[in-house]
């Protein structure tokens, strides 16, 4: 929050204040704590903490977005539908939706890609570049892609021959090591 809304925020909290004197600090505390959490919701609103996974929607506009919507809504009155006849009716709505949804998604991305491309050929768009590059860097590093790892003596082992090895001297021994027995598993 900044300018305006600060102020209001600040008089809202200061309205709604009471005198604490000779209260318990617990009860203080759950009072403030409640007043500041009202305040704010009432100002800032609720999110849900839902997690929209839609990579790449930078490219999206007015039309794709209601054809989406539009695409949803069929899917939700198809799943909604008990009766055979209305049902077979509403998937042949949908599928017909869904094809022109798919349409329209295709033919927005393919032209603001292109339009990436050329922005990103001029030489203002040398920097666009770096960003991408970064980017791709950034969505490539995972736990799960291991190129190098480090052996018991901390030197590192980059084949993968030796990267496997490690790992399996490493599980080995955490999961062998309250079991005590004289067996070698032979590799």
């Amino acid at each position: 929050m900044k300018g305006e809304r600060v102020r209001i925020f600040k008089e809202r909290i200061g309205l709604e204040q009471r005198s604490f004197v000779g209260d318990d600090v617990n009860q203080i505390w759950n009072h403030l704590d409640s007043l500041i959490r009202g305040v704010a919701k009432d100002m800032l609103g609720i999110t849900s903490w839902k997690i929209h996974d839609q990579k790449e929607a930078w490219w999206w506009n007015e039309d794709v977005q209601e054809r989406v919507k539009v695409k949803q809504a069929r899917f939700k009155e198809l799943i909604c539908c008990n009766e055979q006849e209305k049902f077979d009716t509403k998937k042949i709505l949908y599928k017909a939706t869904k094809r022109l949804a798919k349409r329209a998604v295709v033919e927005v991305k393919d032209k603001a890609y292109e339009e990436m491309y050329i922005s990103l050929s001029t030489n203002e768009g040398a920097n666009g570049i770096y960003k991408l590059t970064k980017a791709r860097e950034r969505r490539q590093r995972d736990l799960g892609f291991v190129i190098f790892i480090k052996d018991e003596n901390a030197r590192v082992l980059v084949k993968d021959d030796d990267i496997k090895c490690r790992w399996y001297h490493y599980f080995k021994q955490l999961f062998n090591a309250s079991r005590i027995s004289g067996e070698e598993i032979e590799r």
